[in-house]
């Protein structure tokens, strides 16, 4: 558990996810990363004409038209909140925000279809009608208050939309370029890297010219143009980071002097590493959440101890961080490592549901090995095999 810096209340640093193949573990993390974008994004880049993106559960019929609900609860500068809300294809039905200094909660304000204006509790100071009357349907107050400048509001949506989100391991090498901004990387990356026995001693970046022979940069300028002249809501371009500048890792020679990879020539493992370590730095520095989906993908189960136990330790995380991550290495699952109550499976019903739950809703005594229960179907959340034989057939 950590104390987070004025808040009266314990919380876990850190939970991690077990479940099988296609059992809601990713879509749990996509819907904390829709939370994200809506709150981000919806007046910012929402169409004037309506229309809210979203993927209702689409194996039943009847869901796909009933509302989409989230709802978050936070600690944030010593007060609980409680901030969430609900929407349809066209418009958001709903949207909350409670504070609960001291214990007590009080309303900053509730939106409700039935009723024509927000209610905003007299806690809620600032031009909250002046905001409100900029405010679409398909468009969350929360977002307009920030594009507002809303002093009170501010924190909280940026609390929000500063969740460090690792959702794929496609374009590892594109990710991995970003623990080098401007040319520098964070020397702690570097230490574990060396301690990972990766081989890895320094970097470098360097410009490399143009080949004379490649399209002058005036093309893609003119192309990024007319694509947002064309689509509006397009984001903007990302360039390639490889296209002017080489970042190059040096790896100990066996003749003692250094050699330099290109860094699309590391392995997954280094680039995963890379990706990963910029945003659990950051968050440790911030007392920012960390969101892994596979944190186990291309990582050693000794490196993957090493990430949670950045934050589960008090000496490394002082700010509060937490990490949210979903894996299927179950040598994690270790009282060494990680409390009852950090643990947590998703399983799905006949109808393809995900139900999410602890494993402290599950009885268990302090001498169970947990990695064996979880592994002999005691909690659920595994995979139903059936017959190896029925698969693939009988030889006979």
């Amino acid at each position: 558990m950590i104390q987070l810096p004025k808040v009266n209340v314990e919380l876990l640093p850190a939970a991690i996810i077990y479940g099988p193949n296609a059992s809601g573990k990713s879509n749990f993390i996509s819907a904390m990363a829709y939370l994200q974008q809506s709150v981000r994004f919806s007046h910012e880049r929402g169409s004037p004409s309506g229309g809210i993106p979203r993927t209702p559960f689409l194996l039943d019929s009847r869901m796909r038209s009933a509302p989409s609900k989230f709802d978050v609860d936070f600690a944030l500068d010593g007060v609980r909140y409680q901030y969430g809300f609900s929407t349809n294809d066209e418009i958001y039905l709903d949207e909350w925000l409670y504070a609960f200094p001291a214990g007590k909660r009080q309303t900053w304000f509730v939106r409700e279809p039935t009723k024509e204006n927000i209610y905003f509790g007299k806690n809620l100071k600032g031009s909250t009608r002046t905001i409100e009357a900029l405010m679409r349907q398909n468009s969350l107050f929360l977002s307009v208050a920030a594009q507002n400048a809303h002093d009170q509001l501010n924190p909280i949506f940026r609390f929000l939309t500063n969740f460090r989100f690792t959702m794929s391991i496609q374009d590892q090498y594109i990710a991995a370029a970003a623990a080098f901004p401007e040319g520098q990387c964070d020397n702690r990356i570097l230490t574990f890297l060396k301690n990972a026995d990766t081989g890895i001693t320094t970097y470098r970046f360097e410009e490399r010219e143009r080949p004379k022979e490649a399209p002058a940069p005036l093309f893609g300028a003119e192309l990024e143009a007319l694509l947002k002249k064309h689509i509006p809501d397009l984001e903007k371009i990302k360039p390639d980071p490889f296209d002017r500048k080489r970042i190059s890792l040096g790896h100990s020679g066996s003749e003692g002097h250094e050699i330099f990879f290109d860094l699309r020539s590391e392995s997954n493992g280094t680039l995963r590493l890379l990706t990963l370590l910029k945003s659990i730095f950051e968050a440790l520095d911030q007392g920012l959440v960390v969101v892994i989906d596979e944190l186990d993908a291309s990582l050693h189960t000794y490196l993957a101890e090493d990430i949670l136990s950045f934050f589960n330790s008090r000496t490394t995380n002082h700010n509060g961080a937490q990490l949210i991550a979903t894996t299927h290495d179950t040598n994690l699952l270790s009282r060494r490592l990680m409390r009852r109550d950090q643990i947590w499976f998703t399983e799905k019903d006949d109808k393809g549901a995900t139900a999410l739950y602890p494993l402290t809703d599950i009885r268990t005594r302090n001498t169970d090995n947990i990695e064996k229960g979880y592994l002999d179907g005691r909690f659920g959340a595994v995979p139903f095999r059936g017959s190896i034989e029925a698969l693939i057939g009988s030889e006979e």
